[in-house]
């Protein structure tokens, strides 16, 4: 995510530095789970320099929406191994590029995330809309940076409210 504005934008940076944070917050809910997105720096992005064309690819293959784990449970299973099941919601032509894919999402969820997908596969765990969303601590990790303006001034949990 970048802000957009003047090239001269002073909290650019800072911003997308909580933004980012803020993306990467794991969840207990499986609801929220089955939401998360695949793509633009979220925590299950798994797109880099290893794995060329994998944003395009998941852009295109939902060009309605933001593709998240659901869709992608959906097609390739609970355990995330159905290598011929991505190669074709993607469009994928290399079965060990799909198969290297889906072991990278593997990887990135965490013992409690795969132990939700796990009820949600044998029955135990049904997602709930009524679920809170998940809590959100933003830390914007400046490091070595101070000054008066960089100082915490009241520490809050951050919560959405949806009418």
């Amino acid at each position: 995510m970048y802000l957009t504005g003047p090239a001269d934008l002073v909290w650019r940076d800072v911003s997308s530095c909580i933004c980012i944070s803020a993306a990467f917050a794991k969840t207990d809910s499986l609801y929220w789970l089955l939401k998360k997105p695949l793509i633009h720096k979220a925590r299950l992005d798994v797109s880099s320099s290893e794995t060329p064309g994998l944003t395009v690819a998941l852009c295109r293959s939902v060009p309605t929406e933001t593709l998240c784990l659901q869709q992608l449970v959906d097609a390739v299973g609970l355990e995330l191994s159905d290598v011929q099941a991505l190669g074709s919601l993607l469009g994928l032509h290399s079965v060990r590029e799909a198969q290297r894919i889906l072991q990278l999402w593997s990887k990135i969820l965490c013992p409690e995330e795969k132990r939700l997908l796990r009820s949600y596969g044998q029955g135990g765990a049904r997602p709930d809309p009524a679920d809170p969303f998940p809590e959100i601590y933003l830390s914007p990790g400046l490091g070595e940076l101070t000054g008066p303006l960089l100082q915490v001034a009241n520490s809050v949990k951050v919560s959405i409210l949806c009418f």
